[in-house]
């Protein structure tokens, strides 16, 4: 079903008054607008999708739409709209006793106290995640724990943390067989190098992403993977790589028309006129 057609059978399940129907579509579109980056307009429809909500709801739907508003509105960034939904959802799902929903909820509260750059309180929920994946046997559910603690610390510039959580991350990702969480914990871990001084390593982290990367055909991720190697050769004077590397991330971003066209873009730029980049630049 095109978004179209969502929106107008929301249209018509608010007309003859399904409101349980009408939250539910206005959630599906929400989640549509999400997968297209198009965060504002995903966070309205999940606002519609609170409000629509009848009284007699089950508790746990209102929870996963308190829940998707809070991520949207941390998308949108609002940390602190965000905290409020998704502590009113946590509320709910430990009444509920549903452990799993919890921790979903502690994940997404962690990124939005990210996103406010109060990393302590990001931290501590990001752990508590952990804490109830390892107590739930839920290995799934450890591995993006540990991956949202590795990028909290990194954050923080707290690197040598970082490296331990994303090494753990690493290991785990593999015997979990889960590419795209491979690639997530070898691009942090290449940036993390890039502050750590060893650029040699930092690169081959970023090489190792690129291919997995190009094997499971993610192409936004490929393209990271390469614009964050060619800032890694430039910070080496390594001109010539740094601009093969970049110049090969701007035609999948442009292919692809990724939102990080533009600083991939300007790093190039900078490269050219400059010949290299700060430490802290990075896609």
């Amino acid at each position: 079903m095109t978004l179209t057609d969502l929106q107008q059978q929301l249209k018509e399940e608010e007309a003859r008054g399904d409101l349980a129907a009408a939250s539910r579509t206005a959630r599906e579109i929400g989640q549509a607008f999400i997968q297209r980056g198009q965060y504002p307009q995903a966070t309205s429809y999940f606002q519609k999708s609170v409000q629509l909500l009848p009284e007699d709801a089950p508790p746990r739907e209102r929870a996963r739409a308190l829940n998707n508003l809070g991520i949207a509105l941390s998308l949108t960034g609002d940390p602190v709209s965000a905290i409020e939904a998704l502590q009113e959802a946590l509320a709910i799902a430990a009444e509920l006793g549903n452990r799993s929903l919890e921790a979903i909820i502690n994940g997404n509260l962690g990124l939005a106290y990210a996103v406010g750059q109060d990393y302590e309180r990001a931290a501590e929920f990001h752990h508590a995640v952990l804490d109830t994946a390892i107590e739930l046997g839920d290995s799934q559910m450890e591995l993006q724990a540990q991956l949202n603690i590795a990028d909290v610390y990194f954050q923080d510039k707290r690197y040598t943390q970082s490296m331990g959580f994303a090494l753990v991350a690493l290991d785990l990702a593999r015997e979990l067989q889960n590419p795209p969480a491979e690639i997530m914990a070898l691009d942090l871990l290449g940036r993390i190098y890039v502050h750590k001084k060893n650029l040699k390593k930092s690169i081959q982290y970023h090489k190792k992403a690129a291919k997995i990367a190009e094997e499971i055909g993610d192409l936004e991720q490929l393209g990271i993977a390469l614009a964050n190697k060619g800032l890694s050769h430039a910070r080496l004077t390594e001109q010539e790589k740094a601009e093969e590397s970049l110049q090969e991330a701007i035609e999948i971003f442009r292919a692809i028309n990724s939102a990080y066209l533009s600083k991939a873009e300007e790093d190039l730029r900078k490269i050219r006129e400059t010949g290299g980049v700060e430490d802290d630049s990075d896609v």
